[in-house]
């Protein structure tokens, strides 16, 4: 794990691209390994906006990037009904398109059961795995991003 760091970001933060994309790794012609840990449900986080833009970067860049959904974050990979005439912020179809552009979502199946999701209620392209599953593939990440 070189450069193995934790990054926290409060709520209405936002990182700075610098902390993720500007470390050398085009030079060195390296991918790194990024993570995003969501813990909060969406109604206490501005975070979903800011995954779904820095992972995105991170994949338009080559980047591995892998999201983590634990505690109240899984409300935030559920199946949403999309509203006839709101605009495109159909989170589910995000996280979708994510996954379709090579992102690995998980969720905690402990978190899920906890809140009474089931994994019907989970969207398409989201893995439910345990803390352990969870625990080992963070441990195998350069750096995390906690929203």
């Amino acid at each position: 794990m070189n450069g193995y760091s934790f990054v926290g970001l409060g709520e209405g933060e936002v990182a700075p691209s610098c902390l993720l994309f500007n470390t050398g790794n085009e030079v060195c012609g390296r991918v790194a390994k990024l993570g995003f840990m969501v813990t909060r449900s969406l109604s206490a986080s501005a975070g979903s906006r800011t995954l779904q833009f820095l992972a995105a970067a991170a994949l338009g860049k080559q980047h591995e990037v892998s999201v983590f959904f634990t505690a109240d974050g899984v409300y935030q990979c559920m199946r949403r009904k999309k509203n006839p005439g709101a605009d495109d912020n159909d989170l589910s179809q995000k996280l979708q398109s994510l996954a379709q552009a090579g992102a690995k979502l998980v969720a905690s199946s402990s978190c899920l059961e906890m809140r009474g999701i089931t994994l019907n209620d989970v969207c398409p392209g989201v893995k439910v795995v345990t803390y352990e599953d969870i625990a080992r593939q963070i441990g195998l990440l350069e750096q995390v991003v906690c929203l």
